[in-house]
């Protein structure tokens, strides 16, 4: 059985570029695209390969993950330091879920206040879908947090392509703060839009996706990445 696992905070998906195969994965996922050499197709290469790099089959697979992630070794200090043998509101898991195979583009970022639906983003911004851009969601039927879902084909419709064919897959839950970060929407600046205080979404959600290609994304990858293509920038 091939699944993924994290914590209750966070993933290790930051490790995935410490995986021997990692390398291998991406190459086959930049050799799907007519023209490898575009920022944009090797972004989506990239983001694919991570995701893919996350399919775990043992225990040791997963603890050598978690061991090499700069994210849990962080988590799991706060963890120690909020544990409290009175108090077990704060506690940390390791959480098993069968591997469900999501394209990067149909993965997308919603903010709730006050258990409305205020605000819906694309999650991987970095990247423009011309599928997305093409189609893009008018609605999302669902106090305060900030959820994570993506869509995925349905195998009773594997070859329809449209939004009602889909899957909703709900990935996580975030708090409503400004540590989880506001994809297309700025905190600091359009706290109102998130907070649904806007005649732009008072009484429906607004939606924001990347609507044309972004020069210069490599520059906004977390640094380990950008070490790890500067490493293998021969590819």
């Amino acid at each position: 059985m091939v699944f993924f696992a994290k914590t209750s905070s966070r993933s290790a998906k930051d490790a995935c570029i410490f995986k021997r195969d990692f390398l291998q994965i991406y190459e086959n996922e930049l050799s799907k695209f007519p023209d490898p050499s575009q920022e944009n197709s090797r972004i989506i290469a990239l983001l694919t390969a991570a995701l893919l790099a996350l399919r775990l089959t043992n225990a040791s697979d997963i603890l050598s993950m978690f061991i090499i992630s700069e994210r849990i070794y962080q988590d799991m200090l706060l963890a120690t330091e909020a544990q409290n043998p009175s108090d077990d509101l704060f506690t940390e898991n390791i959480i098993l879920r069968p591997f469900i195979q999501i394209d990067v583009d149909m993965k997308f970022r919603g903010f709730v206040f006050q258990q409305l639906l205020t605000c819906l983003s694309q999650y991987n911004y970095l990247i423009y879908s011309q599928r997305l851009f093409k189609t893009k969601l008018n609605k999302y039927k669902s106090n305060n947090y900030v959820s994570d879902f993506a869509l995925t084909k349905d195998g009773k419709f594997i070859y329809e392509e449209s939004i009602n064919s889909m899957k909703v897959w709900v990935i996580e839950l975030n708090p409503f703060m400004e540590t989880t970060d506001g994809a297309l929407f700025s905190w600091q600046h359009e706290r109102y839009l998130l907070e649904g205080q806007s005649n732009q979404n008072k009484d429906k959600t607004l939606f924001r996706i990347t609507e044309k290609v972004r020069p210069g994304s490599w520059a906004m990858l977390p640094i380990s990445i950008r070490q790890w293509i500067k490493n293998n920038d021969n590819i």
